[in-house]
């Protein structure tokens, strides 16, 4: 496997990581708005079924939820390293498919017969929760359907048993709420997705012209210190050459003046007209002799 291919890998393990701790983040206010929903449907409709049923509902619900908060607490409590992700998005999403299906149950079981009020009250009950599921699951789409499908089935099924077109239609429209709900549940878990992916990808490159960065500052700090060696280097040939050339001006200096000297003496001599040249010219001959 390349770079790119472990890349990629590990950027699908950090959106999955992501989407199951949004998950568990927004699972709280889900869990209690649970409780307090199925407390109010059960004593709205407690003149209206059975007490025995009901009560039986409720402490089902109340009882999964509960188990579902001591799940949530101990992931916030994990210090897990690495995180677990796929066990924990399982365990929650087992869990709100149970939590699906008690309310489907509810939506069949305490379906109020001759109490048209009462039947409108369990459907938008059921809706409301399929609505909030949309907005606290939409992090993981498996887990919302699991919640989805189990809460409906059961209610479109109770209407259509009716078998007149009002209860029909009223089935159509819960199969079309539930589809609405999908699609927006898809489109958040798609948005979520594409700004892990745009977060991960931007700290990358940020990572990346951090590297580039300290990298250049190296280069630029080795080029600095060649050019300055090269400089002392230049500067020391121009001090040797300098004195080379000092000292070899030092030992011409001499040896010019003399002879500079002699000629000056030489033809001050060879003006006069009383002096002997060839006698000079001779002597200057023996001198270059010897």
């Amino acid at each position: 496997m390349d770079t790119q291919d472990t890349r990629a890998v590990a950027l699908q393990h950090q959106v999955f990581e992501e989407q199951t701790r949004a998950l568990y983040a927004k699972g709280g206010v889900a869990l209690v708005t649970n409780l307090v929903n199925s407390l109010i449907l059960v004593v709205a409709l407690w003149n209206a079924v059975s007490h025995r049923l009901a009560l039986a509902w409720l402490l089902a619900m109340y009882l999964t939820v509960g188990f579902r908060f001591l799940l949530l607490h101990h992931h916030n409590s994990a210090q897990e390293r690495p995180y677990r992700a796929l066990r924990w998005a399982r365990s929650w999403t087992l869990t709100t498919a149970l939590t699906g299906a008690l309310w489907g149950t509810g939506g069949a079981l305490l379906y109020p017969q001759g109490w048209p009020g009462g039947q409108d009250l369990v459907l938008f009950v059921i809706g409301g929760m399929v609505g909030g599921a949309s907005l606290s699951l939409s992090s993981f789409l498996p887990a919302f359907v699991a919640f989805t499908i189990p809460a409906l089935a059961p209610p479109i099924v109770r209407l259509l048993a009716e078998q007149d077109r009002s209860h029909g239609a009223m089935a159509l429209l819960l199969c079309i709420f539930g589809a609405g709900m999908t699609a927006v549940a898809r489109a958040g878990t798609r948005t979520l997705v594409e700004s892990i992916r745009l977060r991960v990808r931007n700290e990358e490159l940020a990572t990346d012209l951090s590297v580039t960065y300290e990298r250049l500052l190296r280069l630029n700090k080795e080029l600095e210190e060649r050019v300055a060696a090269r400089t002392e280097e230049l500067e020391n040939a121009m001090r040797v050459r300098d004195d080379f050339v000092s000292i070899v001006s030092h030992e011409l200096r001499s040896p010019l003046s003399a002879i500079m000297s002699s000629e000056e003496v030489l033809r001050r001599l060879l003006e006069q007209p009383e002096v002997d040249r060839e006698r000079l010219l001779r002597a200057g001959e023996q001198r270059s002799e010897g």
